[in-house]
């Protein structure tokens, strides 16, 4: 069995893989998104929580206040 990967864009621990089984390609996990922090690439669940999440928090809570 043979993989692809990709790493985190702020830890570079691993986000997601794709699997070559029987010569057929599947997906374990996709990462997430690490918008707004950074534009491209993907992150972990563990970033996702302590730095895009609060991010994203933040960015509605300075857009909310009057």
């Amino acid at each position: 069995m043979s993989s692809f990967t990709t790493t985190c864009v702020f830890c570079n621990e691993l986000t997601w893989a794709i699997r070559i089984k029987n010569g057929k390609p599947f997906v374990c996990g996709l990462g997430n998104n690490p918008m707004p922090v950074k534009n491209v690439g993907r992150c972990c669940d563990k970033c996702n929580t302590t730095v895009v999440i609060p991010a994203r928090l933040e960015a509605m809570n300075e857009s909310t206040a009057v």
